[in-house]
């Protein structure tokens, strides 16, 4: 069907995400496997297997739970907590997060852990919408704000030293698990989901959500012996395109898996908030409080460069267009502020 029609009919029969009971791998505090982990009630965004689990982490906790609190955000850390729920997004997040640490020279050890921050955002479902929210953010879908997804924008590597992974207690904790498992010791990333949104007035809300992350050694195989991947065509009949391993490349591939996601399995969609809406619209127009080079917009700016599916909507593809043949004649820093706006 037409790359159009599929979306209306993306957007159409997913009017409401699907209810289905999250799924968690482990407790937070004590890391053991549980499938009667329950949420903390006043944030939801990690999960206990006791209260007695929960009491220990208070004092690392309450920090960032009176945060989400004070920010109104306790569903939507829920919503964000579930990015880690299926095998297949976490393996390429891993993937990602190595050869991000690869092509900076870094290198993973089992004593220390590097800050890694996953910068995700709210996008429509329907690629057609997030050219109208270029335009204005007071068109609706009907009655209601479109249905929107979750998105991962970029990988960031915190310019912080690493972490000692013994003066730190939910590190420590999740490789000593591991290693109660029988399984060798694995290097550790301190993962840290970080999500903005504008004020009512004026600046930006920002919440982060550490978590520890194993690093398999299935992944690092995975970025040795795997050399392309290819991101499917969003109809899901043509054969996709090819393209080199990269970080980039993996993001793009999650992103879109959560876009083709029509079941909503990931249980990674839901309605969109004004302050959604508003985010893409002041990004995509050069008006966050930094302008045209600010690093909350560039988060999204770099995501519809990075991304082919934008090329699907004249609000972003010919810039995209003109771009990537500025950049073929290698005036790359050219191209960046083209792309940018920058005057």
């Amino acid at each position: 069907m037409p790359i159009t029609d599929y979306f209306q009919y993306d957007a159409k029969q997913e009017a409401e995400p699907q209810r289905v009971k999250p799924r968690f791998r482990h407790c937070y505090m004590c890391k053991q496997p549980n499938d009667s982990v329950k949420l903390c009630a006043k944030c939801k965004s990690i999960g206990y297997c006791s209260r007695e689990c929960q009491k220990k982490d208070w004092s690392e906790h309450k920090n960032n739970c009176n945060r989400a609190a004070e920010m109104g955000l306790a569903s939507m850390c829920k919503f964000m907590g579930r990015l880690y729920d299926d095998d297949s997004l976490v393996t390429l997040l891993e993937i990602a997060i190595l050869h991000k640490l690869q092509s900076l020279k870094l290198e993973l050890s089992t004593e220390s852990a590097f800050t890694v921050i996953i910068v995700v955002g709210i996008e429509p479902v329907d690629i057609q919408h997030f050219g109208a929210l270029k335009t204005s953010i007071d068109f609706v879908e009907g009655a209601s704000c479109p249905l929107g997804m979750l998105q991962v924008l970029s990988l960031v590597v915190s310019p912080e030293p690493p972490i000692i992974i013994s003066t730190n207690a939910s590190l420590s904790r999740m490789q000593n698990a591991i290693e109660m498992n029988a399984i060798a010791r694995v290097p550790v990333i301190n993962a840290v989901l970080s999500y903005f949104r504008p004020k009512i007035d004026s600046g930006f809300d920002n919440y982060t959500s550490p978590r520890p992350i194993p690093v398999a050694g299935l992944c690092g195989l995975s970025l040795r012996f795997t050399k392309t991947l290819t991101i499917p065509d969003i109809s899901g009949s043509g054969p996709g395109v090819v393209k080199p391993l990269t970080t980039d490349t993996c993001l793009e591939l999650i992103n879109m898996n959560i876009r083709r996601d029509l079941e909503n399995r990931y249980r990674l969609r839901k309605r969109m908030q004004r302050e959604d809406m508003k985010m893409i619209h002041m990004a995509t127009n050069a008006k966050c409080p930094g302008g045209r080079l600010d690093p909350y917009g560039a988060q999204w700016v770099e995501k519809i460069f990075r991304e082919d599916i934008y090329d699907a909507i004249p609000e972003t593809g010919g810039a995209r267009s003109l771009s990537q043949t500025i950049r073929s004649l290698g005036l790359t820093k050219i191209a960046d502020s083209f792309f940018r706006g920058k005057k």
